[in-house]
């Protein structure tokens, strides 16, 4: 595992629970920012979504791609999903 992941799945969580733990939302806040700054992940599932022409520009775009994946996709959700919703309807 790369710097950049244990940065994302490590490191940016703990602000999040930091400032959920003491009600101070400017850590929250910290962890979006981190992630807004941080580079988009390399991996194949970040590959697939831009070869679906979705683009993907930093870190938190590609941390929701993968959680969409995983809650969604994964669990073939696609009517409750904006996305796959989305894509469906272009099939008609």
């Amino acid at each position: 595992m790369g710097v950049l992941q244990v940065i994302i799945n490590a490191v940016i969580p703990l602000f999040f629970i930091y400032g959920k733990q003491l009600d101070q939302a400017s850590y929250q806040e910290k962890g979006r920012r981190f992630l807004t700054a941080l580079p988009k992940e390399k991996n194949r599932i970040i590959q697939q979504w831009e070869a679906m022409g979705k683009e993907v520009q930093n870190a938190a775009d590609s941390q929701a791609l993968l959680q969409l994946k995983n809650n969604y996709c994964d669990l073939k959700a696609c009517l409750n999903c904006r996305i796959g919703h989305h894509l469906l309807s272009e099939l008609d």
